[in-house]
Protein backbone atom coordinates (compact mmCIF):
# COMPACT_ATOMS: atom_id res chain seq x y z
CA UNK A 1 0.00 0.00 0.00
CA UNK A 2 1.60 3.60 -1.06
CA UNK A 3 2.36 6.45 1.77
CA UNK A 4 -0.94 8.25 0.73
CA UNK A 5 -3.30 5.30 0.81
CA UNK A 6 -2.16 4.35 4.15
CA UNK A 7 -1.73 8.38 5.19
CA UNK A 8 -5.81 8.59 4.17
CA UNK A 9 -6.78 5.32 6.06
CA UNK A 10 -5.70 6.86 9.18
CA UNK A 11 -7.11 10.30 8.33
CA UNK A 12 -10.29 8.80 7.78
CA UNK A 13 -10.06 6.42 11.48
CA UNK A 14 -9.19 9.51 13.53
CA UNK A 15 -12.45 11.31 12.09
CA UNK A 16 -14.48 8.17 12.62
CA UNK A 17 -13.81 8.87 16.36
CA UNK A 18 -14.08 12.76 16.21
CA UNK A 19 -17.35 14.43 17.20
CA UNK A 20 -18.75 14.64 14.12
CA UNK A 21 -19.34 11.06 14.24
CA UNK A 22 -21.73 9.55 16.80
CA UNK A 23 -22.49 5.83 17.48
CA UNK A 24 -21.14 4.98 14.15
CA UNK A 25 -23.06 7.71 12.50
CA UNK A 26 -21.70 11.11 10.66
CA UNK A 27 -23.70 13.72 12.31
CA UNK A 28 -24.36 15.79 8.86
CA UNK A 29 -26.01 18.56 11.29
CA UNK A 30 -22.95 18.84 13.00
CA UNK A 31 -20.26 19.10 10.52
CA UNK A 32 -23.12 21.95 8.11
CA UNK A 33 -23.08 23.90 11.35
CA UNK A 34 -19.06 23.66 12.03
CA UNK A 35 -18.21 24.56 8.47
CA UNK A 36 -21.00 27.14 7.73
CA UNK A 37 -21.43 28.48 11.65
CA UNK A 38 -24.25 28.00 14.40
CA UNK A 39 -27.60 29.82 14.69
CA UNK A 40 -27.29 28.96 18.68
CA UNK A 41 -24.91 29.29 21.01
CA UNK A 42 -23.61 25.77 20.71
CA UNK A 43 -20.60 25.46 20.20
CA UNK A 44 -19.68 29.02 20.74
CA UNK A 45 -15.98 28.64 19.58
CA UNK A 46 -16.97 27.96 16.54
CA UNK A 47 -19.86 29.83 16.53
CA UNK A 48 -18.91 31.46 12.70
CA UNK A 49 -18.02 28.40 11.03
CA UNK A 50 -14.70 27.24 9.17
CA UNK A 51 -15.61 28.69 6.06
CA UNK A 52 -15.80 32.23 7.64
CA UNK A 53 -12.70 31.61 9.74
CA UNK A 54 -11.07 30.33 5.91
CA UNK A 55 -12.36 33.35 4.00
CA UNK A 56 -11.18 36.08 7.02
CA UNK A 57 -7.82 34.33 7.50
CA UNK A 58 -5.52 37.28 8.40
CA UNK A 59 -2.29 36.52 7.21
CA UNK A 60 -0.55 39.46 8.81
CA UNK A 61 -1.20 37.26 12.07
CA UNK A 62 -1.19 33.86 10.64
CA UNK A 63 1.06 32.35 13.74
CA UNK A 64 -1.87 33.52 15.79
CA UNK A 65 -4.54 32.39 13.11
CA UNK A 66 -3.03 28.75 13.34
CA UNK A 67 -3.92 28.04 16.92
CA UNK A 68 -7.70 28.63 15.52
CA UNK A 69 -7.15 26.49 12.50
CA UNK A 70 -5.76 23.54 14.76
CA UNK A 71 -8.83 23.55 16.89
CA UNK A 72 -11.14 23.17 14.08
CA UNK A 73 -8.89 20.15 12.83
CA UNK A 74 -8.42 18.65 15.96
CA UNK A 75 -12.34 18.41 16.68
CA UNK A 76 -12.41 16.28 13.21
CA UNK A 77 -9.82 14.43 13.95
CA UNK A 78 -6.59 15.69 12.51
CA UNK A 79 -4.03 15.82 14.48
CA UNK A 80 -0.79 18.48 13.70
CA UNK A 81 1.42 20.28 15.62
CA UNK A 82 1.47 24.11 14.81
CA UNK A 83 5.22 24.15 14.83
CA UNK A 84 4.91 21.32 11.84
CA UNK A 85 3.03 23.76 10.40
CA UNK A 86 5.52 26.58 10.93
CA UNK A 87 8.34 24.82 10.56
CA UNK A 88 6.73 23.75 6.66
CA UNK A 89 5.74 27.37 5.56
CA UNK A 90 9.17 28.54 6.80
CA UNK A 91 11.06 25.94 5.26
CA UNK A 92 8.97 26.96 1.68
CA UNK A 93 7.27 23.40 1.43
CA UNK A 94 4.03 25.32 1.89
CA UNK A 95 2.41 28.52 2.13
CA UNK A 96 -0.71 29.35 4.79
CA UNK A 97 -2.81 29.75 1.41
CA UNK A 98 -1.73 26.38 1.15
CA UNK A 99 -2.41 24.75 4.16
CA UNK A 100 -5.58 26.85 4.44
CA UNK A 101 -6.91 25.09 1.08
CA UNK A 102 -5.71 21.42 1.75
CA UNK A 103 -7.81 22.21 5.43
CA UNK A 104 -10.76 23.17 3.51
CA UNK A 105 -10.13 20.40 1.19
CA UNK A 106 -10.93 17.79 4.43
CA UNK A 107 -13.89 19.85 5.32
CA UNK A 108 -15.35 18.94 2.36
CA UNK A 109 -14.20 15.68 1.66
CA UNK A 110 -15.49 14.55 5.45
CA UNK A 111 -18.75 16.22 4.58
CA UNK A 112 -18.89 13.02 1.63
CA UNK A 113 -17.98 10.30 3.83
Amino acid sequence: MNDVRIIEKRLVAKFKKSELVVDGKFNSSLAYNLFYGFEENKLNRFKDGFRHFHDNFNYSNAESEIDKLLEYLHFIGITIRKEAIIEAVEAGTYSYSQVLKKSILYFQAFGKL
